[in-house]
């Protein structure tokens, strides 16, 4: 046993990521003064930042480096909180995760004695509750009764929706995803908004070539506009803001999506349902029966669905898409693995992106990583945190680009795939690290992954 005292209390205040941050862990709080423990061999310990937060003197108290990482262990053993006990159901935590920039909440099951709770914020998941098995399930039964569920169903996966209601008169649109695991059933909550899909091309970060270019893409009375990206990118999010260009009231827009994820006024939006055999492909079939200016498909998933999307876009109709690529150039590769020859792609692709998220660093805490640099100047810069990131480092998330124009497909094929994109994702977040936007972290991300 560790002979020294731990605030946990604290602790779980300040947050799991806090003793990262910082190489300090909480010891104790009275009014006037607080303690941290650090190791013997920490480097770079800021000790005057650290008072500049919490904005009173502070005693820091060596370990030996074996002490403190036993005392780190046994103090973040049981960080979550415990879930209270009454009055604290689904809303509340919708309320939190939205507080802290959640993008989903996590319910899952911890071994057979324990749920535990996470929210995802800036694409990462964070540790939130702990609470028994019991409450767990009576948690899920609850969500299964708001998204009109099957409660004694739990063999098989089960998926639903809640609208929520949230502060001025606004609603919130819950996807709720359940799935059966050896111990219980884990929920997902998926919150979405109605504010992202009003967003416009300008407010996605996108640099003046590339709003350029995909204006331009989106003149056209016919052709393909695909954009990439791994789960979470931001893809349908760019969809979305590219139909807000578009005037609904001049023409027939029609999506098949995979869910709807956003309600857009005046545009004809159907969802698939694959068990009863409403799939992407028979719904494309029956747009095109149903005279279309512009289509949108969730995803180009098989052969079939690009198939029927480059017959469209050879047929006079606009088609807007997501793929699963790692580049804007893998995109044309991709299309070609399903079949679809080189010169159809010529003459329907249009322009085709691919996008990351990025987290941004806290702009209240961020310092700069070379110390001899003027702190007017772009520099690089690194995470510390604070209250305001709850001690990440981190706060809000941007979008980086690269782009292939039609003249870049043509060069494609033509000479013999020897094409570059127009600023590839590298260099994106390259001018971003340089401006002190995103840290070395977030730029090797990117780099090598």
């Amino acid at each position: 046993m560790v002979d020294f005292s731990v605030d946990k209390q604290w602790a779980m205040e300040l947050g799991r990521a806090f003793p990262d941050q910082f190489g300090v862990l909480p010891a104790s709080r009275k009014e006037g003064l607080v303690e941290f423990y650090f190791s013997e061999e920490a480097e770079d310990l800021n000790k005057a930042l650290l008072e500049s937060i919490f904005g009173r003197p502070i005693q820091f108290t060596s370990l030996d480096h074996s002490t403190y990482q036993k005392l780190k262990a046994e103090l973040f053993q049981n960080s979550l909180a415990p879930f209270p006990e009454s009055g604290f159901g689904l809303d509340h935590l919708v309320k939190e995760a939205l507080d802290e920039r959640g993008s989903d909440v996590h319910i899952e099951p911890y071994g057979k004695s324990a749920y535990h709770i996470r929210y995802r914020i800036d694409g990462l998941l964070t540790d939130r509750y702990v609470l028994s098995t019991e409450k767990g399930k009576e948690l899920v039964n609850a969500i299964k009764v708001s998204a009109g569920l099957d409660i004694a169903q739990r063999r098989l996966p089960q998926d639903g929706r809640i609208i929520l209601s949230v502060e001025d008169d606004a609603s919130l649109d819950l996807r709720i995803s359940i799935v059966p695991t050896v111990d219980a059933e884990r929920t997902v909550i998926r919150l979405l908004g109605q504010s992202a899909a009003a967003l416009r091309l300008e407010e996605l970060g996108m640099d003046a070539e590339l709003l350029s270019a995909f204006q331009s893409a989106l003149s056209r009375t016919k052709g393909l506009v695909l954009v990439s990206g791994p789960t979470g990118s931001g893809k349908t999010t760019s969809l979305y803001a590219a139909i807000n260009e578009l005037d609904a009231g001049q023409l027939n827009i029609m999506t098949a999506e995979d869910p709807v994820e956003y309600f857009l006024p005046g545009i004809s939006q159907t969802a698939i349902k694959s068990k009863i055999g409403l799939d992407f492909p028979e719904v494309l079939r029956s747009f095109l029966r149903q005279d279309p200016d512009v289509i949108m498909i969730g995803e180009i998933r098989d052969e079939k669905t690009a198939q029927i999307a480059i017959r469209a876009a050879l047929t006079g109709h606009l088609v807007l898409s997501t793929i699963h690529t790692n580049d804007s150039l893998g995109t044309l590769r991709r299309l070609m693995d399903m079949g679809i020859p080189g010169y159809l792609l010529e003459d329907t692709i249009e322009l085709s992106i691919a996008q990351r998220l990025v987290r941004k660093l806290c702009r209240h805490c961020k310092t700069n990583a070379q110390s001899d640099q003027s702190a007017e100047a772009p520099t690089p810069c690194s995470a510390n945190g604070c209250p305001k990131c709850n001690y990440t480092g981190y706060l809000g998330r941007t979008a980086i680009y690269e782009f292939t124009t039609k003249t870049d497909v043509l060069t494609f094929f033509n000479g013999q795939q020897k094409v570059k994109t127009k600023q590839n994702l590298s260099d994106a977040a390259l001018k971003l690290y340089q401006n002190g936007i995103i840290d070395k972290i977030e730029f090797d991300r990117i780099k090598w992954g």
